[in-house]
């Protein structure tokens, strides 16, 4: 279970009660203290697959050296994010995002499912966020969730985002593909020949 903050930190945890919409988890005290309505994500095994889905805290109880916590789902389950792709960096790109209301973001690489940028705003891990770009006369516009947040230079943040799928007019998640393999075909193209 990872606690939003300025770093990731993944904290065990044991699951006691599992419902499709709640959960009741028991932490190690010492470990992490949850506190009611913080929202976390939960990471979890599903047979072979690796996901996480956001929750949000509601009753906490004190039990000796551990606290139980009563969580309720706050979305559906999603591939964890550990990229099955490599990424395309794109810092030289100049390519620049709206994220949720912040013009200007740098993108710095783009991977089949989520891309990282460079932003002002603060956003907690797991939260989903709106995020349109232009790329070559063509708009891209979908949803995101903050998978990672790191410290970047001048009070900024650098964001770790994964994809969400495409509903309505959202063009995102259906043209990752196609633009991470366009600029990796073009980032080839210009490496120099080994002699």
């Amino acid at each position: 279970m990872p606690v939003a903050g300025a770093t990731r930190r993944f904290v065990p945890a044991t699951a006691l009660k599992v419902r499709r919409r709640s959960l009741v988890l028991r932490i190690a005290a010492e470990d992490y203290r949850p506190r009611q309505h913080q929202v976390l994500n939960v990471y979890f095994r599903d047979g072979e697959d690796f996901l996480f889905q956001p929750w949000r805290v509601g009753a906490v109880k004190e039990r000796g050296e551990f606290v139980e916590a009563k969580l309720a789902a706050l979305g559906e389950p999603e591939v964890g994010c550990l990229r099955a792709s490599q990424r395309i960096e794109t810092c030289f790109e100049g390519m620049t995002a709206v994220l949720q209301d912040e013009d200007g973001c740098l993108v710095i690489d783009i991977s089949e499912e989520g891309l990282g940028l460079v932003a002002g705003h603060r956003h907690p891990v797991g939260r989903v966020l709106r995020l349109a770009m232009n790329v070559r006369g063509v708009d891209y516009g979908g949803t995101v969730s903050v998978c990672s947040v790191a410290p970047a230079p001048r009070n900024r943040f650098r964001y770790g985002l994964h994809c969400e799928p495409d509903r309505g007019v959202d063009n995102l998640h259906g043209s990752l593909r196609h633009l991470w393999l366009e600029l990796q075909t073009r980032a080839l193209a210009a490496a120099p020949l080994p002699e």
